[in-house]
């Protein structure tokens, strides 16, 4: 008799429709209590022992430093936990459906089909996916919240369920807000992963960047910088390196970025073992591509974590950060004599208006012959900012010879307009009288925002405010902040305070408008204000974000406080200076007592605002 093949049979059918006095599904609770009884009552002993043997073996393996070995006896430590769980979880489910942690709480482990049981090929996969979801942190269990049966991946991988023979203790399917919360956890889970992948990508990428950087320049051949040579040539007995030079020299403005380009391909070349000064140079020679110089830059500290490299390194981070008192805190600690450090620092105490420190930073480098142009310039540029003018201008008439025209002008300028600013009595100064005389030999309508100052300032002492042309001037400025200033001068020519002073306000508050200009802006719109108006100032002036111009403008205002007799308004703005730099608020307090009120001023002659 052949069987008949054309009957077809009908598939199985999911057991869902428990009886619930018979059997119901396990609550997650009672699974996860279950589980920790198998782990660690009832497996981790057993796991101790059997594993002894290979811990003696890693711990003699480490003592040896063995790396191979070591290797050999973690996986051994890791298979034998991992066969030792599926054993456990086959065997058990296998012969009673059950665990002994399982058996505890009153659970069981049956097939989703009637009247059928798991396979060993079942049971084996359900205990594998069991043990692998602890690779991913246990996060594939919390779909046990999720499932409306309560069916994590194990379980729904080999037709599986968790249920209790506890009438009474049986799980509802899953709320609303479980569901939600599994998802968000898992979404979130996902949204990290992809995270950390991207960044690991992108340092993967900047890595490639940074040794394709240095294969190209182990390709070029070997050359050498002009400024280098010059400075060994000045200073023969310097015993730092190339490249330390290069960047020094790069750092003061006195080198560009070819000439550090040039002598890294020369140490690359010669096989110089400057790993972290290496690192450095490569940070600024890729100044332009954030992601490698920052790539180059935190190389430099795990090459070398003491070295003066590293210092600098951690200086460069902060200041692009703006996190100005670690900057001084990493000066302040790190060791002198590179060169570079203590031009980032001169230049960063410029920058916050901290002129006597700056001026410290500069006296570090007085034996470097090479970097005289940049100290001079730098002690001119601090000496007149913070007021001190008869030692600038002593300065000033020494480096007449030794300082570039340039720089030469541009430092006769400051001096003019300090001058003029105290009154246009000092039109016969040096500074002064130089811009005069570069004038009649040659006339100049560009330059920076100090020389076109001193210029006008010069041109307005001369004249009878009435007679300036400051019509002409708006037409020909393309610089709007030039514009509001010239048309602000014209408004207090015909005496229109307010608009002045509005216009003013906006070229002293305007981040786009040179230090100078926003200097010079400020004081003549203190000038015209009484003391109602200064008192507003002073609370403009309180919330100055730029310090250097706070400092600037601080000098006159106490000036115009102390004219008028307010020693409250003094008092607080003494307190700000002196937070800024103690060294300028002596002589400024001394400028302003000392000077006069019938001083003539560069703007019009006409009455202030009155107080009230």
């Amino acid at each position: 008799v052949s069987p008949d093949w054309s009957a077809v049979k009908a598939p199985k059918s999911p057991r869902f429709d428990f009886e619930p006095e018979a059997q119901s599904i396990a609550r997650p609770i009672d699974r996860l209590a279950a589980g920790m009884v198998d782990l660690f009552v009832v497996l981790l002993p057993i796991y101790i022992l059997l594993s002894a043997p290979l811990k003696r073996r890693l711990t003699v393996a480490y003592i040896a430093a063995d790396d191979l070995e070591v290797g050999l006896s973690l996986g051994s430590m890791v298979l034998l936990g991992v066969l030792l769980i599926v054993t456990y979880q086959v065997v058990s489910v296998g012969l009673f459906s059950t665990t002994l942690g399982k058996r505890l709480f009153d659970l069981k482990v049956v097939s989703i089909y009637p009247n059928d049981k798991p396979s060993i090929w079942d049971l084996t996969l359900r205990a594998m996916l069991w043990t692998f979801q602890f690779l991913f942190l246990g996060l594939p269990f919390l779909s046990v919240f999720g499932n409306i049966k309560r069916r994590p991946l194990h379980d729904r991988s080999s037709d599986t369920l968790v249920v209790t023979t506890r009438s009474s203790s049986g799980a509802l399917a899953p709320s609303v807000f479980e569901r939600l919360a599994v998802r968000s956890v898992f979404a979130g889970a996902l949204s990290l992963f992809l995270l950390v992948l991207t960044l690991q990508v992108q340092t993967f990428v900047a890595h490639q960047r940074m040794g394709e950087a240095l294969a190209k320049f182990v390709e070029k051949p070997m050359k050498s910088c002009v400024q280098v040579e010059k400075s060994l040539a000045l200073e023969p007995s310097l015993q730092d390196s190339r490249l330390s030079i290069a960047l020094t020299l790069f750092a003061a403005g006195l080198a560009t970025k070819p000439c550090l380009e040039t002598e890294l391909e020369r140490g690359l070349n010669n096989n110089e073992t400057l790993a972290a000064m290496q690192y450095l140079v490569q940070a600024f020679v890729y100044a332009d591509d954030a992601e490698v110089s920052n790539a180059y830059l935190d190389e430099v500290c795990k090459e070398a974590p003491e070295a003066i490299e590293c210092s600098m390194s951690q200086l460069v981070s902060k200041w692009s950060e703006d996190q100005w008192a670690d900057v001084e805190a990493i000066l302040a600690r790190a060791k002198s004599g590179s060169g570079y450090l203590e031009i980032w620092g001169a230049r960063h105490f410029m920058k916050r208006a901290k002129y006597s420190s700056a001026i410290d930073m500069l006296n570090r480098l007085a034996y470097r012959a090479d970097l005289s142009e940049f100290t001079q310039s730098q002690r001119l540029e601090a000496l007149f900012k913070s007021f001190r003018l008869p030692e600038a201008n002593a300065a000033l008439a020494q480096s007449a010879s030794s300082l570039p025209k340039a720089e030469f002008r541009q430092l006769a300028s400051m001096s003019c307009v300090r001058e003029l600013q105290m009154s246009c009595e000092r039109q016969k100064s040096m500074g002064c009288q130089w811009i005069e005389d570069s004038e009649k030999k040659k006339p100049s309508r560009t330059g920076t925002g100090v020389e076109k100052l001193a210029r006008l300032m010069l041109h307005e002492c001369s004249k009878n405010p009435s007679q300036i042309d400051y019509l002409s001037m708006i037409d020909e400025a393309s610089d709007p902040d030039w514009k509001r200033f010239f048309m602000a001068n014209l408004k207090s020519a015909r005496s229109d305070l307010n608009a002045a002073r509005t216009l003013m306000s906006a070229v002293a508050m305007s981040d786009s408008a040179d230090i100078w200009l926003r200097t010079e802006a400020s004081r003549r719109w203190i000038q015209t204000s009484g003391a109602r108006g200064l008192e507003r100032y002073s609370k403009i002036w309180g919330q100055i974000e730029d310090q250097e111009v706070q400092a600037q403008t601080g000098h006159f205002l106490l000036s115009r406080l102390s004219e008028i007799n307010d020693k409250k308004l003094a008092s607080q703005v003494v307190g700000r200076l002196a937070e800024i730099d103690s060294s300028i608020l002596p002589m400024t307090v001394e400028t302003s007592v000392r000077r006069p009120a019938s001083v003539k001023t560069l703007m019009p002659d006409v009455k202030s605002e009155p107080s009230k």
